[in-house]
C-alpha cells in the first residue's frame, strides 16, 4: 500500500540487533519505525548525528569497569566498600 508523500527506506541489520531494538522501543512505548523517523527528525534539526560519537570511556563505564576488577579480588568485601562509598559521602558533605 503506498502512501503518498512517504518514501520507504530498507536497510540491512544484524537480526539479534534488530530484536534488541525493537524491545528497546517497546519498553519505551513506541516502535522501531517511530524511533528512527524521530532519529532522522533530529539529525536534520542538527545538521549532523543528534549525539556526540566518541570513542572515550565515561566516567560512569569506569567507575563500572573498577567495581567489576573489584568484585573479582578474593579479599574484597562488599558491604566495606559500600561503607568506604559512605565514608566518602560523608567527607564531602562535611566540607561545605
Amino acid at each position: 500500500m503506498d502512501n503518498p508523500g512517504k518514501d520507504r527506506i530498507t536497510i540491512r541489520i544484524d537480526h539479534e540487533q534488530k530484536l534488541a531494538a525493537q524491545s528497546v522501543a517497546k519498553d519505551l512505548g513506541s516502535d522501531l519505525s517511530t524511533l528512527i523517523n524521530m532519529f532522522l527528525s533530529q539529525m536534520i534539526k542538527e545538521n549532523g548525528l543528534p549525539f556526540t560519537p566518541s570513542n572515550r570511556v565515561s566516567e560512569l563505564d569506569a567507575a563500572l569497569a573498577e567495581l567489576r576488577v573489584a568484585e573479582r579480588l578474593p579479599n574484597y568485601d562488599r558491604a566495606g566498600a559500600h561503607q568506604h562509598l559512605k565514608d566518602l559521602r560523608d567527607e564531602a558533605d562535611s566540607d561545605d
